[in-house]
């Protein structure tokens, strides 16, 4: 009876390895968790968490503002190539993207802790800059940030503000860009979950 049971163990067993090791040559090595941009976090600064929709924004226009480099240069290969430190253009690019989500945020922050508010100038520019987002990045890019012309005009106003507060601060100083980032990063609480970061191809 006790070799019985063994022997039917031993058969469960062996199905349950063949089911897993299935399952995981199912998946393919390069599919990447797919998360939802409105409902998904990517970064948090301090109390304030930025939605992957928000970070998408970013990443779609230096993605394109890389593509259209590429194109002027004629060099399809231009986002694979080494920029020099081990990483490829296109790494770094999207690098840039996260930190330009980072600077235009706390800047914004600090913005309207000092009160500042929006100007009817930068409100209507705003506006006209989300339409024109809009009729320029293709459909399937739209669909990949997932944010409606509303959530785009709120996101250039957030940078018109940042912009202004930039240039009456820190644009004047003679400081180096790097100096610059960490005199604004200064005592902020900064969390990026990497699992969802890794996933956004570029």
């Amino acid at each position: 009876m006790k070799k019985k049971y063994m022997g039917l163990v031993g058969v469960l067993l062996s199905l349950l390895i063949v089911i897993g090791v299935g399952t995981i040559l199912l998946r393919k090595p390069s599919e990447k968790d797919v998360y939802d941009g409105r409902s998904t976090i990517v970064l948090t600064i301090d109390d304030t968490s930025l939605y992957l929709n928000e970070l998408m924004y970013h990443v779609t226009l230096s993605k394109m503002q890389g593509q259209l480099y590429a194109s002027f240069m004629n060099d399809k290969e231009y986002m694979q190539r080494d920029y020099g430190d081990g990483r490829t253009i296109g790494e770094v690019m999207k690098q840039e993207a996260m930190d330009n989500a980072i600077r235009y945020e706390l800047l914004y922050k600090q913005a309207r802790i000092e009160g500042y508010e929006l100007e009817a100038e930068e409100i209507t520019s705003s506006k006209e800059k989300a339409s024109n987002i809009l009729l320029t990045i293709p459909k399937e890019e739209q669909e990949k940030m997932q944010l409606s012309e509303e959530e785009l005009v709120q996101i250039q106003e957030k940078i018109a503000l940042a912009t202004r507060y930039y240039q009456e601060n820190y644009q004047t100083k003679d400081l180096t860009e790097e100096k610059i980032d960490e005199q604004i990063k200064e005592g902020h609480r900064i969390t990026i979950q990497k699992k969802v970061w890794n996933s956004v191809s570029f």
